[in-house]
């Protein structure tokens, strides 16, 4: 369930989100290792791809076609 809350966070965003922006966008009532333990098992199922900004990370959820092949979000 705080899976698909992330996800559907995440594409609302207009590019990639870091995880303070995603827990802001959640109501803040998840704790930021929370969030952070969440991107990163959804980078493990290949839901999200992230990129150094800086100190931390920025999200971006991954594309799935009807076709079953994932593609990166396009900007």
């Amino acid at each position: 369930m705080l899976e698909a809350l992330v996800l559907s966070a995440l594409r609302e965003a207009e590019s990639s989100a870091t995880a303070d922006w995603m827990q802001e966008r959640l109501g803040g009532d998840l704790a930021h290792t929370t969030v952070i333990t969440i991107l990163t098992r959804l980078l493990a199922k290949g839901a999200v791809t992230r990129e150094r900004a800086g100190r931390s990370f920025a999200w971006t959820h991954r594309t799935h076609r009807a076709d079953g092949t994932v593609t990166e979000r396009e900007d």
